[in-house]
């Protein structure tokens, strides 16, 4: 078996990872289940193999390491812990460009929960040496979403006012600057639908 390209993964763990077998006979049908074993551990962005005359050839390129992942316009920690717990992308592990905008859906997801449906994020992947990145996220958060108006639709036979009582949004008034129910928020709105 001979490796070329890699740089913190030994032969030994590839021929490990691959499930590989000195001596055995291999067909195309084994070598594609060597790819798709490899590519599995999420530490290769590409992988070819050939073999000839007894020796199997491995050329791989692996996926960079995140080094640091960095939340800009972000202050209050207590986001940036929970953003962190959701999101793929983690710190020390591969980082697969296919994940960045998986990512960035579900912090736009978390902001919009909080009441900031206007969220927009840049992402900047910063190369390092030694086949490692910085993944930054800057993030716009722009105004909390408020609710201007409420309406009921359909059949009236309990009163807008009533229906005002029972459920928990609120319209967004001068004097209720305190009420976070003023605010846009999709597991309150299921709530009121409930209600």
């Amino acid at each position: 078996v001979e490796v070329k390209g890699n740089e913190r993964i030994t032969l030994e763990t590839i021929v490990i990872f691959g499930d590989i077998t000195i001596g055995k006979n291999y067909e195309s049908s084994d070598i594609n289940l060597l790819i798709k074993k490899l590519y599995e551990t999420n530490f290769f962005s590409n992988i070819s193999v050939e073999l000839q005359n007894g020796k199997l050839s491995i050329n791989i390129k692996e996926n960079p390491i995140i080094n640091k992942i960095v939340f800009k316009n972000e202050k209050a920690e207590k986001y940036k812990e929970k953003i962190r717990e959701l999101i793929t992308l983690r710190e020390k592990t591969s980082f697969m460009s296919n994940y960045v905008k998986s990512d960035i859906n579900i912090i736009k997801e978390f902001y919009r929960s909080l009441g900031f449906y206007f969220v927009k994020i840049d992402v900047e992947v910063e190369r390092l040496t030694k086949n490692r990145v910085n993944l930054i996220y800057s993030f716009n958060k722009g105004e909390k979403a408020k609710i201007s108006k409420i309406y009921f639709l359909g059949d009236k036979k309990i009163r807008d006012k009533r229906l005002l009582d029972i459920i928990t949004s609120e319209e967004s008034k001068f004097w209720k600057f305190i009420s976070r129910n003023v605010y846009l928020n999709k597991g309150r709105v299921e709530l009121d639908k409930r209600l």
